[in-house]
């Protein structure tokens, strides 16, 4: 088979990229290294490492993959701080595994001197952040937890309670029951209301409520997947899952936010 394009990797930048690609034309493959996963097939807890943790070489294929990058002095024998780099590994990426937390770039960012004076960076991305809110369905969580407390209390002693707030996460609140899309006027996936009395968190989550790159999209990806044959031993890992997209329904367009806002986007339910 020949593409325009491949693009490596489908989380949440791999995903859009395809996306945009294949409604512009242009015939599209994503290759992946880890599997699809159905709704049930996550694990319950991040205890069950052989399921959670990406690590072939231990027989682990799981979504969560974590390296740690060397600095080059420090590879060269010198000194120097590495970086450990937390990523997913599944259809969907990093959007399997982060966590459920979108946030905005606070004012500061905008006015960082390193980049304040290449353009007005604040008005630039509005409107990209906002479409990323109405298509992650983007809403501030509803309780506040007794851990939400304790760091509150912990906030004031040093004189910050005023920077505490409410996460604003990527996930459908409800009673629990499923229901039709919320976001896309019904051509997206059905969705699971998540019980604003369990915190949001990558495990124990009811299948549907969590927003990643491929629950997000308003008309799934048609896919192909091929693999080949493998063993759960295999030094080498796991084979890629590997698809091609056709052309899927565009997602609602857009509308213009407002730089380091906090507001709950329309698509929150």
């Amino acid at each position: 088979m020949e593409f325009d394009v491949v693009v490596v990797g489908s989380g949440f930048g791999g995903a859009v990229t395809a996306l945009r690609l294949v409604e512009k034309g242009y015939s599209v493959a994503v290759l992946e290294a880890g599997r699809r996963y159905a709704d049930g097939e996550f694990p319950r807890t991040s205890w069950r490492l052989p399921r959670f943790l990406w690590a072939p070489r231990l027989g682990w294929y799981g979504i969560q993959r974590i390296d740690l990058l060397r600095s080059a002095g420090r590879r060269a024998g010198g000194r120097g701080a590495g970086v450990l780099v937390l990523s997913g590994a599944g259809v969907g990426g990093g959007s399997l595994v982060y966590a459920n937390t979108l946030y905005e770039p606070l004012p500061e960012f905008y006015a960082d001197p390193q980049w304040r004076d290449i353009t007005d960076w604040c008005a630039e991305l509005a409107p990209h952040y906002d479409r990323a809110k109405r298509t992650l369905g983007v809403t501030t969580y509803p309780v506040e937890t007794e851990a939400d407390r304790a760091m509150r209390a912990v906030a004031e002693r040093m004189g910050l309670g005023h920077t505490v707030h409410r996460a604003p996460v990527g996930a459908h609140i409800g009673r629990g029951e499923v229901v039709p899309d919320p976001y896309f006027g019904g051509a997206g996936p059905e969705r699971a209301g998540w019980p604003s009395s369990a915190p949001p968190c990558r495990a124990r989550t009811p299948a549907g409520a969590v927003s990643t790159s491929p629950a997000a999209s308003p008309s799934p990806v048609p896919s192909t997947p091929t693999r080949r044959p493998t063993s759960s031993r295999s030094g080498t890992g796991a084979a890629p899952t590997r698809w091609a997209c056709s052309s899927p329904r565009s997602p609602t367009a857009g509308r213009t936010g407002s730089c380091g806002g906090s507001a709950p986007s329309p698509g929150a339910r």
